[in-house]
């Protein structure tokens, strides 16, 4: 959090190591203006390594060399493709430094650089500000307040253990714990360290004003760098926010209209992309109040064949006859020609499905906003389960923009979309006003 120190802490770590002559560090950020700037990390290096010997070059490279040989780089990786500027590199330490802005690409790929012949442990530290879109909410997310999303003193500095099956992340308790469940995992600790300004007495002393700044900040700043909570958000910086949602235990089973919409993707985690879209199902239901139930979300990461046995086997698990089964229609000539794909395809293996109801060229936001509108209205209820934080996350973390996946928020809309427009008036026949009524009848005798 601003103030504590993170970022002198890095450059104190790397002093233990500098008497041996193998030792490799970098430290990373996205831009050399970060950098470079007053009061920056290469100033800080400069004026603390230069008390151990160590002499600054700034040409072709940003490098601190000690006199036993050891050496540590400031770098730049600004995006994903900059990575290849690593390439062959061989380090002991590595630091990103205010992580929260780079990607997991880039950080697992620097992560596959710790190797050297240096003495001691090799390692990678990341110091961030809590930014709740961050891949590291995976890693802060056990320390946290389940309802704040500030760190919980009592958990920083736990020992947790993670690896990586498939390009995703999983977490563990134990090594053997994520073994039982992913036998062909090679899990690795790592640990979370919260600190804010409070735990930084120095410049406290010697910067009272910057306290007094960090305490008037809006709202939302102040929890997110003076008190550290990774679940801040500006009201206004969404369309949808999860306190507009009742969480119940289950959605009625005479619901009538039920619809699960489905936003396709046929693309595996590679090297070169780890975090695909995925394919994601949405189930929605409607009851005769005009209440709109999430009775499930279901996502995976498939190739076209594994994504078509998905959807049928969903689809009848949901039950034929009862779930009506939507495939989205994409605009232009291939959309055309995929949808029909999935449409043919899902009648020959007996599931009825229909492509959902885009007007024109609607855009993604338009398409979502009567979902968030009637959820804001209080009408959206969500059955709980455990895709409930995901399915939050990341229909409050759209904005229309491109950063980020919005596969259930596209599944969502459609699904609420096909169910909205495809309710009828009921019919109804007026009485016949020439006949005696009843009442009349009654009266007379």
């Amino acid at each position: 959090m601003a103030g504590s120190g993170k970022s002198f802490l890095a450059l104190l770590y790397c002093l233990q190591f500098v008497h041996d002559p193998n030792f490799r560090g970098v430290f990373i950020r996205q831009s050399s203006t970060q950098l470079t700037q007053a009061g920056g990390l290469w100033q800080e290096a400069q004026s603390l390594y230069g008390k151990f010997g160590g002499v600054s070059k700034q040409h072709p490279h940003l490098v601190i060399t000690f006199p036993s040989g050891a050496q540590i780089q400031f770098k730049v990786c600004s995006a994903d493709r900059d990575v290849k500027n690593f390439d062959g590199g061989q380090y002991s330490f590595v630091c990103f430094d205010e992580a929260q802005w780079h990607s997991q690409k880039q950080v697992s790929y620097l992560e596959s650089r710790i190797r050297s012949r240096a003495k001691g442990p090799h390692r990678l530290v990341c110091t961030c500000n809590p930014h709740k879109d961050s891949f590291l909410l995976k890693f802060v997310e056990w320390y946290l307040d389940p309802d704040t999303g500030i760190p919980i003193a009592e958990k920083s500095g736990t020992e947790r253990y993670y690896a990586q099956v498939s390009g995703e992340y999983v977490f563990g308790d134990t090594a053997e714990a994520i073994i039982e469940k992913y036998p062909t995992a090679k899990p690795q600790t790592y640990c979370f360290i919260s600190a804010t300004i409070y735990d930084n007495p120095v410049i406290i002393k010697s910067n009272p004003e910057y306290l007094e700044r960090l305490e008037n900040l809006t709202r939302v700043e102040k929890e997110r760098l003076l008190l550290g909570s990774w679940y801040a958000r500006e009201v206004n910086s969404c369309y949808f926010r999860r306190e507009w949602c009742t969480v119940v235990d289950y959605a009625p089973v005479d619901n009538q209209i039920v619809v699960r919409a489905w936003d396709l993707a046929s693309t595996l985690p590679t090297e070169s992309n780890r975090d695909p879209d995925y394919t994601a199902g949405v189930r929605i239901s409607r009851d005769k109040y005009g209440v709109y139930y999430i009775e499930d979300v279901y996502r995976f990461r498939k190739l076209t064949d594994g994504v078509i046995k998905g959807i049928i086997d969903t689809a009848r698990a949901d039950g034929i006859d009862r779930c009506q089964v939507v495939i989205p229609k994409d605009s232009g000539a291939g959309g055309a020609i995929a949808n029909a794909f999935f449409i043919r395809t899902l009648a020959e293996a007996g599931i009825a499905a229909k492509s959902a109801k885009i007007s024109g060229h609607v855009g993604k936001i338009q398409r979502f906003l009567p979902f968030a509108a009637l959820a804001e209205s209080g009408a959206v209820r969500v059955v709980k389960a455990p895709w409930n934080d995901e399915f939050f996350n990341e229909l409050e973390g759209f904005n229309g923009g491109r950063s980020g996946h919005d596969d259930m928020v596209d599944a969502t809309a459609d699904a609420f979309n096909s169910i909205a427009k495809s309710i009828q008036i009921p019919t109804f026949v007026l009485p016949n006003y020439s006949k005696q009524s009843i009442s009349s009848k009654l009266s007379t005798n």
